[in-house]
This record gives structure tokens, C-alpha cells and sequence, in this order.
């Protein structure tokens, strides 16, 4: 499915992604997640960057917020992973 297919291109990419049903991943890092987030909208890709401790479970670090739905295709995906690869 999408979200998993996203959650191992992810760790494929480096990040430390947890093993959780949830169809959000929180994606932390010694990387420029605000300028990622800027280069994925050039790119039409919107995705949200949350700071430290901004919601009730948020790490205590900032986190690119990425939500994945049944309607995303495998294609979707693998652009979004291309994406963040370029921008790393």
C-alpha cells in the first residue's frame, strides 16, 4: 500500500521512520527540513513542517509532517521520494 510503500522509501532515503499504523509520518533529521518543504512546493508537492513541541505528541525536534490516503498512487509516491532525494 502507499503508506507503506512511502514509510520504506523514506528509510531508504536515511530517516528513521517508526513501524506505526498512523498514516502520518513524522520525518526528522540532520537536514534542512524547511528548505526541503520549500522545494517540494516548487514542485507542487505540499507538505507541512511542524516545530518543536507544536502539537500534542510532536517531538521535541522539528518534523516534516507527510499524510498518506488511499488515493495516493505508487507514482505519487515515488515523486515525492525523488523529490526529497534531490533536495537532500
Amino acid at each position: 500500500d502507499a503508506f507503506k510503500h512511502m514509510r520504506a522509501g523514506l528509510r531508504d532515503l536515511g530517516f528513521a521512520i517508526p513501524e506505526t499504523p498512523v498514516p502520518i509520518v513524522s520525518v526528522q533529521g540532520d537536514v534542512d527540513l524547511e528548505r526541503i518543504r520549500v522545494g517540494l512546493n516548487e514542485r507542487d508537492i505540499v507538505v507541512r513542517v511542524a516545530g518543536a513541541s507544536s502539537y500534542s505528541d510532536a517531538p521535541d525536534v522539528p518534523a516534516m509532517r507527510l499524510a498518506v490516503f488511499s488515493e495516493h498512487t505508487p507514482e505519487q509516491i515515488d515523486r515525492l521520494l525523488s523529490s526529497i532525494r534531490e533536495l537532500l
